[in-house]
Formats: structure tokens, C-alpha cells, sequence
């Protein structure tokens, strides 16, 4: 058996923190409960959120894949300036 010991100071934060997990068990109990009932009513808004966070994904992609296309490093012999051999006013 699990024996909780919670221990605070300030039972105002507690007393919030209680509430807003009993806020979150009942929302996940009835998403839940809604998906048993009807499903199509939960998928489909899921699925069009799982398809607009996918294309925001792959625009954000295209512009970085784009973005970096124009900034190439070109590395050649004649522009590497060695620190050592500088002569330093």
C-alpha cells in the first residue's frame, strides 16, 4: 500500500494543485468515455489537428531546408587567414 505524505506550507497552493488534478483526471475520464461512445466524433478533429500540426512541420522545414540553400559555406584554401602567421600591428 502507497501512503501519500503531502506536507505543505501553503494550503492554498495545495488545495489548487488538488483541483486542477481532479479538473485533469475527470477531462481525460470523459475524453475517454467519448471515445468509447463515439469515436468518429473524436478521431476526425484529431486527424485534421494531426494534419495541420504536419504541415506546419513540414513548411517550417521547407523554409530552413531553403533558408540554408542560399547561406552555403564555401571553404577554399585562399580565404583561410591563419592566426599564427598574422602580423599584428
Amino acid at each position: 500500500m502507497i501512503i501519500w505524505n503531502f506536507q505543505s506550507q501553503d494550503a492554498q497552493f495545495t488545495r489548487q494543485v488538488a483541483i486542477k488534478t481532479l479538473i485533469a483526471g475527470l477531462a481525460l475520464i470523459g475524453l475517454g468515455m467519448l471515445i468509447i461512445a463515439v469515436p468518429q466524433l473524436v478521431v476526425i478533429p484529431l486527424a485534421i489537428l494531426f494534419f495541420i500540426v504536419g504541415f506546419f512541420c513540414l513548411t517550417s522545414a521547407w523554409r530552413l531546408f531553403w533558408a540554408t540553400q542560399g547561406t552555403s559555406t564555401k571553404s577554399s584554401s585562399e580565404e583561410y587567414e591563419d592566426a599564427n602567421y598574422r602580423e599584428i600591428p
